[in-house]
């Protein structure tokens, strides 16, 4: 039968698209269907393996490099089944389609269920590489090359919508479970992240709204404030007991073994001791640890208003000086002598008064009791002027003597030495005065210095045998020496005299405005002077206005050459007050209302006036401020 088939081929002339059909056939399936002496069965066999693992590896390298399936084998295909259709159209219709006859027949029912047998156990285990639609397209692909021609014309429809809808099913499964999944991960973040977005805007938004609110109400209640301050400060700030928000300063200070006590004034307005006093300036005692933390503070609370200058330290508590005035109609200054245990409590008070001021401005201890200086002024012609007062340690007067009986004398520091007393202080308008005294009271001599400022001579210090005095100078031209002698020029002054008062140096600082030493301590073969100076030609860096005050903080050596100087202030109005020593670290007290430079501590307002207390090494490096 197939030699018939050959030479009917060959008369007609249609040999020649068989073998194309063939060579074809043989370039996509790699499957020889039509070769002599081998039989149908194990040709259709080797052509469906063939088939089979062609389209595995096509399969592996589709989906290796993750790209749609190459569509050059369905093209072959296609034009295969197209070179089938012209050979079948050339064909004549005499030609035997029966050929194998009903054995052959059988057979290929019994390959064909071979085959779907095999197929089926090569499906199941290349499900997780190939998909069930690209196998069935190459099965059908490989029955269509061993199917008869009679069936070519309805294999060819079959094999055409069957190859077309797998192909439409690959890709498009593919496809759509690719586009599925990348689309879900695109549209997840962005579902998550609308409602979001918009909750946050819309929480911004009212965040917004209501910062706003709170920022008008803010600058309401400040415009408030200020408005009412405003009215106050015009109509009540010449009134003496109101005149500030806060005052509070520190004039005088001793060491009582670790522990810092300090004398002044305040109203307490920032006090965590005492209660607010309403405006009214009481004298006051505070006390420090070490480190400057509070263990006490306590107000007089007798009069209307009063002050503590001084302070001394005795066995068993504190001995401070000072002065009140009783009440509101008689504005009249008392001398003031009060005892403090070391908790803070009095144990006795005294008081000096006269027909007019009188006010105690320094103390110092001698084996039986206190001296006391200040002023004291009455209508009487010998209780008038400079005054120096003993007590006993139970605070009874022992004897008072009166020095100078003009309305300008007083003494403002003393000190006891040798047994004797001297006293510093103003003779006049700008006489300073260094007086001796007995130990009884009995007037031995006194020195003037000639020209002081208004505050004259402010504190004595014993010390290696001499006598060392601080305060201010006038910076007069030759000249003006005998007129009136009026200047906003005075240079702070430090003075060096013997036991027996002979002067022996004289060493001045500052510039061209107002400066003055008031008070020192030494120790070593150093001194160390406190005052105050609001020159900017002086060669500190102050930064004042020329009219406030800084703070300043000098170190000579014994014979008064200058070997440091320091400013301890801002731009507003500071003072150093009171200077002592441990021999080892100094203490220094004062008082400031500036809101910048180096004496900041708390509150500052540039308004208020805060006491300060300040530490220091021997190289005026401050260790803390209080």
């Amino acid at each position: 039968m197939a030699k018939s088939i050959n030479s009917a081929n060959k008369k007609k002339g249609t040999l020649s698209n068989s073998k194309q059909v063939v060579k074809l056939k043989s370039k996509q399936s790699s499957s020889i269907t039509h070769q002599k002496n081998i039989p149908t069965d194990t040709k259709k066999e080797r052509a469906r393996e063939k088939a089979i693992e062609k389209s595995r590896q096509v399969q592996k390298n589709t989906s290796s490099k993750k790209k749609k399936t190459p569509s050059t084998t369905h093209l072959a295909n296609v034009q295969s089944v197209h070179m089938e259709d012209e050979v079948k159209n050339k064909t004549p219709k005499k030609v035997d389609v029966s050929v194998g006859s009903s054995n052959i027949k059988a057979k290929e029912k019994n390959v064909k269920k071979k085959e779907n047998i095999r197929s089926n156990l090569k499906e199941k285990s290349a499900k997780k590489e190939v998909s069930k639609a690209s196998d069935k397209k190459e099965t059908k692909k490989t029955k269509k090359s061993i199917d008869s021609s009679k069936k070519l014309d309805s294999e060819k429809q079959t094999v055409s919508s069957k190859e077309k809808e797998p192909k439409k099913q690959t890709v498009s499964s593919k496809e759509k479970e690719s586009r599925k999944q990348k689309v879900i991960s695109k549209e997840k973040p962005v579902k998550e992240d609308k409602p979001k977005l918009e909750k946050k805007s819309v929480s911004s938004f009212l965040s917004f709204i209501f910062t706003k609110r709170i920022i008008h109400l803010i600058v309401f209640i400040v415009l408030s404030f200020l408005l009412v301050y405003g009215v106050y400060f015009l109509f009540f700030r010449h009134d003496k007991t109101v005149s500030l928000d806060s005052y509070d300063s520190l004039n005088s200070l001793i060491l009582d073994g670790t522990d810092i006590v300090a004398v002044g004034s305040s109203n307490f307005r920032y006090s965590d001791s005492v209660e607010y006093t309403g405006g009214n300036e009481q004298a006051k005692v505070i006390k420090y640890n070490k480190k400057g933390e509070v263990l006490f503070e306590t107000a007089f609370t007798e009069g209307i208003l009063s002050k503590y200058y001084s302070i001394v330290l005795t066995d068993d508590g504190y001995v401070t000086v000072g002065s009140y005035e009783l009440d509101q109609d008689d504005r009249i200054n008392i001398g003031l002598i009060v005892f403090y245990d070391k908790e803070g409590n009095i144990v006795w008070k005294n008081e000096l008064a006269t027909s007019k001021d009188t006010i105690f401005y320094d103390v110092d201890t001698v084996s039986d009791g206190y001296i006391v200086v200040g002023q004291s002024l009455s209508d009487q012609d010998l209780e008038n002027g400079a005054v120096i007062v003993k007590y006993s340690t139970s605070g009874s007067l022992v004897w008072k003597k009166y020095f100078g009986n003009t309305d300008s004398t007083t003494f403002r520091g003393v000190e006891v030495a040798k047994d004797r007393i001297y006293a510093v202080g103003l003779d006049q308008k700008d006489i300073g005065i260094l007086a001796c005294f007995q130990a009884d009271g009995q007037y031995s001599w006194h020195k003037e210095y000639l020209y002081t400022d208004d505050l004259g001579l402010s504190d004595i210090y014993y010390f290696k045998d001499n006598l060392y005095v601080v305060g201010g100078k006038k910076v007069l031209d030759s000249e003006l020496v005998d007129e009136e002698r009026d200047t906003s020029n005075t240079d702070a002054l430090l003075l060096k005299y013997s036991i027996d008062g002979n002067l022996l140096f004289e060493k001045t600082f500052g510039g061209s405005n107002l400066e003055h030493y008031n008070s020192l301590t030494a120790y070593g073969n150093n001194l160390y002077v406190v005052g105050y100076s609001n020159s900017t030609d002086s060669g500190l860096k102050i930064f004042t206005d020329g009219i406030n005050k800084a703070g300043i903080f000098v170190k000579y050596d014994l014979d008064g050459e200058m070997e440091k100087k320091t400013v301890y202030g801002g731009s507003n109005d500071d003072n150093l007050t009171g200077i002592v020593t441990d021999n080892s670290n100094l203490y220094i007290t004062g008082y400031s209302n500036s809101k910048d430079g180096n004496l900041l501590s708390s509150h500052e307002n540039g308004r208020d006036y805060f006491g300060k207390l300040v530490k220091v090494d021997s190289r005026l490096r401050v260790l803390f401020i209080k």
